[in-house]
């Protein structure tokens, strides 16, 4: 999991709902680690629907709001 990630030191890392199933401490641990790796340079491209995670982002893109103006004419078209 995310050891093996950290390990890598690759520059960008790609996190589905990576805090889904922590417990607090172990969330703030996530978080610290992943502020980390943006002040060494690295990015990350997160998927969450925890307003914690979007909080803690430097930057945000909402689909719904890309639905909402009729940029996607289905679910698929939204997932692709």
């Amino acid at each position: 999991g995310l050891a093996r990630l950290v390990l890598s030191e690759r520059p960008l890392w790609l996190l589905d709902e990576p805090t889904v199933s922590l417990d607090e401490p172990s969330r703030q641990g996530f978080y610290k680690t992943l502020q980390t790796h943006f002040d060494d340079g690295g990015g990350a491209v997160i998927v969450s629907h925890t307003p914690l995670a979007l909080a803690r982002s430097p930057k945000v893109m909402d689909l719904s709001l890309f639905a909402a103006q009729g940029f996607f004419t289905t679910e698929v078209d939204a997932f692709l």
